[in-house]
């Protein structure tokens, strides 16, 4: 079992994808999904624009999303089984598809989306910082206690709005924006 860590510089609910009761990672992160395992957690962090927006800088970084990988499929499966139709998009992103064709599922899952918690003092090793790519290969103990603390999170599932959505509801409609 591995931690994957990446920066997200893009939040609009298409990379990740949540609904309600699966999260897939199809498009994006193509080296990562290359090598990730039914098994293994994946935890997108939020990138620099994503914390000057809520108000945060390093160290603190806000969580996105977090998920334990259930399953990983091919493309094939994923434009054609029925419980996938809502993730699948238009293949605009055929390039991801040509360089991996691996999709990340997952039923365990907390998508927080611009609601997320800041990341634990304790596993600020996870952090990848700004820039492409991401970051594995932790040592046991920093697996144990991301797994610790992902097991003890109260809600799964989609729990808040993508940052793109969570900010437009937040900027603008703010008591100081109103004339």
């Amino acid at each position: 079992m591995k931690i994957y860590s990446y920066t997200m510089t893009n939040d609009d609910g298409f990379a990740p994808n949540p609904t309600d009761e699966i999260c897939t990672l199809a498009y994006c992160m193509v080296q990562m999904r290359r090598t990730v395992q039914a098994g293994d957690y994946v935890i997108g962090l939020a990138g620099a624009k994503y914390r000057k927006m809520r108000g945060t800088d390093y160290p603190a970084y806000p969580i996105i999303y977090a998920m334990r990988v259930t399953d990983v499929i091919d493309f094939r499966e994923f434009s054609s089984e029925r419980r996938y139709r809502e993730h699948f998009s238009n293949p605009l992103h055929v390039r991801d598809q040509l360089i991996t064709n691996r999709v990340l599922v997952s039923n365990d899952f907390v998508y927080w989306g611009g609601d997320g918690p800041l990341l634990p003092i304790q596993l600020r090793t996870l952090i990848k910082p700004n820039g492409p790519g991401h970051k594995c290969n932790f040592p046991a103990e920093v697996v144990r206690e991301f797994v610790g603390w992902f097991n003890s999170q109260p809600k799964r599932g989609l729990v808040g709005t993508p940052f793109e959505d969570w900010f437009t509801q937040h900027y603008w409609h703010h008591p100081s924006r109103r004339q």
